[in-house]
Order: C-alpha cells, then structure tokens, then sequence
C-alpha cells in the first residue's frame, strides 16, 4: 500500500503511554500519520473561529484540533486515490462532510462516544452520509447511524486494541490478608455503585483502591477503606492490575474500555456492570457480570471471593486467553483492510 493513507490522530491527555485508541498508529503499515493536540485555541482570535465554527460543524466537541484536521483533509483528499482517517472521528469531525462532494478522496471516521453521547454530540447526523466509511467500537453503536439512514455497509465494527507487550500477569502473586479491590477510570463510571458498595462493605476485610483524577476524589472522601490515586505511573497502574484480587467496573453506559481489557491481560479477575457493548469484548465465561445498579450482587460476589480466592480465577483464565484477539496488531490488519476496500 503507497502512501495514500493519511490518518489524523490526538492523544487523549488521561491516557497512559500504553493505553488509548491512538496507539493504533503505530500497526498500520506505509501511512502518513498528523498528529493534532487535542484541545481549544491558543489565542483569542483563533478561539473566535473555533467558536463560530462549531456552530455549522458536524460535532459538538469540536475544537482546534478539529481546525486543524478539517485543514489537513481537505489538502489530501484532493487526490482520487486518499483516504483520511480521523482516529477521533467523533470529536474532530467538523466541516469536511459539506465539501467531501468536491473532494475526490476518501472519508473515514472512528467513532468511540455511547449511543447517549452520540444523540448529544452529533449536531447535524445527515452530514454524516457523506463519510465513505465509519469504523465502529461495539455493535451498540449501529443503531444510531442506521437511524439517520446510514447504509450499513459503511458499518465496520472493529474492537479497540490492547497493548500486550506491557499489560501481563505476573508469575506469582501473594495473597493479602484483606481483600485488594481496584477501581480505575474517570468517564462513565457508576460513583453512585461505587459509593453504595463501600458503605455497605464494613462486615469484609477489604481495600478498595480507586485510580482517578482528582476532580472524581469527592465522591470516596470520608469513606473507610478507602485509597485513592491519581497521576500514577504506567508501571505503578500496571503493578495494581497484577496484585489486586479484582476489579470492580461499574459503568453507566460503555462501548470499548481500555481498563478492562487492561485488567484482563494482567490476568485480573472481573466484576463488570453489565451495560453497553462490553459484553462484545467478553462474555459471561469470562468475566462476572452484574445486573446494573446491583451493589447486593456486587457486595454477595465479593464476599464469597473474600472466603475464596480463586473463586473467579477460571473466568480470569478464560479473558487471558480472548484478549489475545485484541493485539493492536490484529486491529491494525483488520483497519487496513478497510483501507483497500476502499
């Protein structure tokens, strides 16, 4: 493949080095890759486009970076023979589906926003007809392009990757007097769960480490048991997948989720709120999933694991070997393959 690929990418700033949909980059093969930071303009005059912009753009979370991608599009897809691939597609889309009729190239989004987020986001769905093709996270995201009549050949449901050459199990792990219960992530996530499950968790010996921005610390102050992290380090968050006993996911609303594929290559058993298209990355013989809203079965589950260890350490066993699906290597093949079909 010549490089008639270019692809417009950002890095989304509470991803680690080794986590986040960008990485993606560095498994497709002979492509011209544009980086663009993510975030508002510098100056006040810029920011004045940027806002006059956003008004007639495809997403509501436009911003600069969107400017700049917009830009970078349209001198590459004069060619017949482009393809621009917005990594960001939901965020960054912005005025390129007006004049993709007089470009010649060809369009494709990814797409990560939930269902909700993408009633939200998308302010005018009948630009979106002009993309040549939509790379999709989870099968619960089709319903809404179909919905604005997008034909769905143009619906390629591809999984996010993970990176298995730093995210392992570790050869042995110690067994802790109290029970390590880990919770990581900072959008979409089930705090009310989180709050109910804590309180009412006095009768077991139990630790819950919670891994969030500080701006999440509110909702765990002044609860016992009780420690919170923020800014850690790849390796440290790395250490907490292979020592803890398991992770516990809530979610109110998801399509990929690059915590839980994380957790399950280090081998971590999962407790998962049972919402969105997680259950397309992993079913129920490979991680235990609870009704939503249910801190009675979150709270049974981890008292049984609290008097039984290796209670889920089959499921555990059975995520280890399906994330090798999800080697960016294999997503990569299977993006270039959308590439030539086009």
């Amino acid at each position: 493949m010549d490089k008639t690929v270019s692809v417009i990418t950002t890095k989304i700033p509470h991803h680690s080095r080794h986590s986040g949909y960008e990485l993606l980059i560095n498994y497709l093969h002979n492509v011209e890759i544009k980086h663009v930071d993510r975030g508002h303009a510098s100056n006040s005059l810029s920011l004045a486009v940027e806002r006059i912009l956003r008004r007639f753009t495809a997403s509501k979370w436009y911003q600069w970076d969107g400017v700049l991608g917009d830009l970078f599009a349209v001198k590459k897809m004069q060619r017949p023979d482009s393809i621009v691939h917005f990594l960001y597609g939901d965020s960054t889309i912005g005025l390129i589906p007006y004049i993709h009729e007089y470009l010649p190239g060809k369009l494709v989004l990814s797409i990560h926003a939930t269902p909700k987020d993408l009633e939200e986001v998308i302010q005018f769905p009948h630009m979106l007809k002009n993309v040549d093709a939509f790379i999709l996270l989870g099968e619960n995201q089709k319903a809404f392009f179909l919905n604005y009549g997008i034909s769905e050949e143009k619906l390629h449901v591809i999984p996010h990757g993970v990176d298995l050459d730093f995210f392992k199990p570790i050869e042995f792990k110690p067994i802790q007097n109290e029970l390590q219960v880990l919770l990581v992530g900072n959008w979409r996530r089930n705090f009310s769960l989180y709050q109910k499950v804590i309180k009412n968790s006095e009768e077991l010996h139990v630790t819950f480490h919670v891994v969030t921005q500080e701006f999440n610390h509110h909702y765990f102050r002044g609860l016992e048991h009780v420690k919170l992290y923020s800014g850690i380090s790849d390796e440290s968050l790395r250490a907490m997948y292979q020592f803890s006993d398991v992770l516990l996911m809530g979610l109110t609303d998801a399509v990929a989720n690059n915590v839980i594929l994380e957790a399950a290559a280090c081998g971590l058993p999962i407790l998962c709120e049972k919402v969105g298209a997680v259950t397309d990355y992993f079913d129920d013989s490979e991680v235990h999933y609870f009704e939503p809203n249910n801190a009675e079965q979150v709270l049974s589950q981890l008292k049984m694991i609290s008097k039984d260890r290796t209670l889920l350490e089959p499921k555990a066993e059975k995520a280890l070997k399906r994330v090798a699906e999800y080697e960016w290597h294999h997503i990569g093949k299977k993006t270039e393959d959308i590439y030539k079909s086009l």
